[in-house]
């Protein structure tokens, strides 16, 4: 599906203001939340130690503004806070409007939204960009010191 500007444009937005806050609210659909994910090892990958990171979720039940959203457009936009209001409530209904017609769409790098049954959901891409901090970390493969019960070798200096 492709994207038009405006959901590249609130997707920008998205994607800027996730890197630097937990939650930002998408008025009337739902709130895109950042989740803390500790590092850990991956046994599955043969040991492999994942760095921290934040996983992208979705909470529908979240819809109420918070205004982050709307003071972002304003910001890069140099319209008043008032303005980046309606032109976010526009552009919110813009995407209502391609849920309704499509039964999905996809934001930008951030994941795909879709509706069952009624009710919304997303499904997150990978997207490191929302780490922040953790921006750029690689998972690592772990080199062993020491193997347990190894003989030394003698002589070699």
């Amino acid at each position: 599906m492709k994207l038009d500007s405006t959901m590249n444009t609130i997707a920008a937005h998205l994607e800027y203001l996730l890197r630097k806050h937990d939650c930002v609210v998408l008025p009337g659909m739902g709130a895109l939340l950042c989740n803390y994910v500790p590092a850990h090892f991956d046994d599955a990958a043969g040991g492999i130690l994942n760095p921290p990171g934040r996983a992208l979720a979705f909470n529908e039940l979240l819809s109420d503004s918070d205004g982050l959203l709307a003071a972002s457009i304003a910001r890069k936009e140099g319209i008043t806070y008032e303005a980046g209001v309606r032109r976010m409530n526009d552009e919110v209904e813009m995407l209502r409007r391609q849920l309704d017609d499509c039964g999905e769409f996809q934001l930008g790098r951030l994941g795909r939204f879709y509706r069952r049954d009624g009710r919304l959901g997303f499904v997150a891409d990978s997207l490191p960009s929302v780490n922040g901090f953790f921006y750029g970390l690689k998972p690592v493969a772990p080199v062993p010191l020491a193997i347990k019960n190894a003989r030394p070798v003698v002589g070699s200096v």
